[in-house]
């Protein structure tokens, strides 16, 4: 029996207001915290180990539920993919028996099965469009245009963050209590002294920068799309507030200050823009774009390292002097490399359970060039996946990520464009920061956003506005 009918109409709308409300609600970082008996270790305080629950939680329980209650999971290879995520929580916690360990794969598998509920649930919407048209056609981009209104509510906050040089105050929707020079503080040493980063809700720069490549994603598609259809006219005010939308999400993510973010939005430009001329225009053009991008490169490197202009010196001091050997970040990533290699000989077969990593390092003197105790995740997602899971564990989860493969091409429910840009995008959070791992927002970002992006066409955005 089809999971969409007439009669649950107003089912759907309400499957789809959760999802949308989970999509736009996720980057605020309002918590309760419920038990903080694990944040001291050895006399540190770890804020990574402080147990809260938020809105997306719930909402992520909802849909769960309401995914089980339609059927979403009724089909042979999905129940095996449950059962084979089941059964890494089970072994996992067998092993460790941890509260830490219960408390961090237990969100991990929520947030998991969650998204794959919603990419189930978006493949039965499409199925079904005939019978639900207007849920269908409207749905998609429904969700797209929250993730999108998240993004720029982001991106002002973060902006007037940045020109204020303190928080805004907003607090209520989870904004950090930080200041400059204050302990944990984010920011960046600019040729006018320091300046607070970009935060946004976020509960670090490096986050809302990530988040708002994904968004820049988005809009260079849409925007793509609207240039592609021949048949869409008189479009002007919606290319207008998409250009807007995407230049201020780039503005953004410069004065994030997050490198990994810069990296990653240059990779989704350049990939996105080679495929798109390629497929679209003469080989003269795209060989033309090639050299004209590799020439401007060079040109804002020569103008970055010789010019003494205000932004060339912010450039320069943050891509190359804090980029150097003797840069304190550096060193601090090197060392933590250094320590989580230790950590993983040492328990190679099943790992030390998800979230015990900071709390094994804490048992490790690290400190950095100033004498200040280092206790925070190795900046690399592979490596924590791997001390924390072992092989065992890892094996796994490898084989949970082949029957997810398996069960989207076989499905032919997944974009093979976005899949490659997306890709080369993880691969850049993946080996230089370790928020997708840590961090709810950035389980919810791997888990929930990224394969929504990468379930859909690039046309799919267009039909909130097709006839």
């Amino acid at each position: 029996m089809p999971l969409l009918k007439n009669k649950n109409f107003i089912r759907e709308k309400l499957t789809l207001l959760l999802i949308c409300s989970l999509l736009f609600l996720f980057p605020f970082n309002r918590v309760f915290h419920f038990y903080s008996g694990f944040t001291l270790q050895h006399g540190f305080f770890i804020n990574y180990l402080d147990f809260y629950v938020n809105i997306v939680d719930f909402l992520c329980l909802v849909l769960i539920s309401i995914f089980f209650f339609c059927g979403v999971f009724n089909e042979k290879l999905k129940k095996i993919i449950l059962i084979a995520i089941s059964f890494w929580f089970i072994i996992h916690n067998l092993i460790f028996r941890d509260w830490i360990v219960f408390y961090f794969s237990s969100r991990f598998v929520l947030y998991l099965v969650c998204g794959l509920g919603i990419i189930w649930w978006i493949d039965l919407l499409k199925f079904n469009e005939v019978e639900t048209r207007s849920i269908s056609r409207l749905g998609l981009s429904f969700m797209k245009i929250s993730l999108i209104l998240s993004g720029l509510v982001q991106a002002v906050i973060g902006l007037l963050q940045f020109y204020r040089n303190s928080p805004l105050g907003l607090f209520f929707l989870g904004e950090s209590r930080v200041h400059v020079g204050g302990f944990n503080a984010s920011a960046v040493y600019l040729p006018d002294g320091y300046r607070m980063r970009s935060y946004g809700t976020f509960p670090h720069p490096n986050i809302l920068g990530g988040f708002l490549v994904l968004i820049c994603f988005i809009l260079i598609n849409w925007l793509l799309t609207l240039i592609q259809e021949k048949t869409l006219k008189k479009k002007y005010l919606l290319k207008v507030f998409l250009s807007i939308s995407l230049l201020l999400c780039i503005t953004c993510i410069v004065v994030t200050w997050s490198r990994t973010a810069w990296l990653a939005l240059f990779a989704v430009i350049f990939i996105r823009m080679i495929i798109f001329l390629y497929k679209n225009f003469s080989k003269k053009i795209f060989v033309g774009f090639i050299i004209f991008s590799l020439t401007t490169i060079a040109c804002l490197g020569l103008w970055v390292m010789k010019s003494d202009n205000y932004l060339a010196r912010a450039l320069k001091n943050r891509l190359v002097e804090q980029s150097s050997e003797t840069d304190i970040s550096v060193t601090e990533r090197r060392m933590l490399m250094e320590k989580s290699v230790e950590i993983a000989s040492s328990n190679s077969v099943t790992g030390v359970g998800m979230g015990n990593f900071v709390k094994y390092l804490s048992n490790i003197p690290v400190y950095n060039a100033q004498g200040v105790r280092i206790i925070q995740p190795v900046h690399n997602v592979f490596m924590m996946i791997f001390v924390e899971n072992g092989i065992i564990g890892s094996a796994i989860l490898s084989i949970i990520l082949v029957l997810i493969a398996i069960e989207r091409f076989k499905a032919q429910k997944i974009s093979f464009i976005n899949l490659l840009i997306v890709s080369a995008y993880v691969l850049c959070i993946f080996f230089l920061d370790h928020y997708f791992w840590t961090l709810p927002q950035g389980l919810v970002m791997m888990l929930i956003v990224i394969p929504f992006i990468v379930s859909l066409k690039n046309n799919d955005v267009m039909l909130l506005y097709e006839d």
